[in-house]
């Protein structure tokens, strides 16, 4: 299968790379030094890296992040507190419904169709569930407590997988509960 790759505005851009146990997270960040991206190597939408992108695993921001995704990943941190902005490019709708996926708390997870609703898009459950798809700052924006109404878990950028390990994650080490 062929995924398109999504397109960042070329503004003064830096990524780094965070290796994490069993893969790595390509992050991005704006010339203010805020996180524009989060991706797993090789997800659908992943970015095109461009020539004219500096490489800077150092940047403050990077550091904060892996440091801030380790204590996730040993259970230590329930939620995130970097700054970030999403891309220029993102729509209204996918803007909203990103902005409120950090409200879902940690542990807890919720169905495509009760999120429409509480982002005030219930006619447009697919249009939400496109939109969580192509969050671009997993993990740190949390789609992955999304899952269908039929309680499966559904889709996920970065592979089903790892939306269940990190559901499995948050269910360890948080309350396990429908969140509404």
């Amino acid at each position: 299968m062929i995924y398109s790759k999504m397109t960042v505005p070329q503004v003064s851009m830096q990524h780094g790379v965070i290796t994490i146990p069993k893969f790595e997270i390509i992050l991005t960040a704006n010339s203010s030094n805020k996180l524009k991206g989060a991706y797993i190597k090789n997800q659908r939408y992943y970015p095109m890296i461009r020539s004219s992108w500096r490489r800077n695993d150092e940047l403050e921001i990077f550091v904060q992040a892996g440091k801030q995704l380790k204590e996730y990943f040993s259970g230590v941190r329930k939620n995130f507190d970097l700054e970030y902005e999403f891309p220029d490019v993102a729509t209204y709708l996918q803007t909203k419904v990103w902005k409120h996926l950090t409200d879902i708390p940690y542990g807890m997870t919720m169905t495509y169709q009760e999120y429409a609703k509480k982002v005030s898009v219930v006619a447009a459950v697919r249009s939400v569930a496109s939109a969580v798809g192509r969050n671009p700052i997993i993990i740190f924006v949390p789609c992955h407590r999304l899952k269908r109404t039929d309680g499966r878990i559904g889709g996920y950028a970065a592979g089903e997988t790892l939306k269940q390990d990190l559901l499995r994650l948050e269910s360890h080490y948080g309350t396990n509960m429908q969140y509404k």
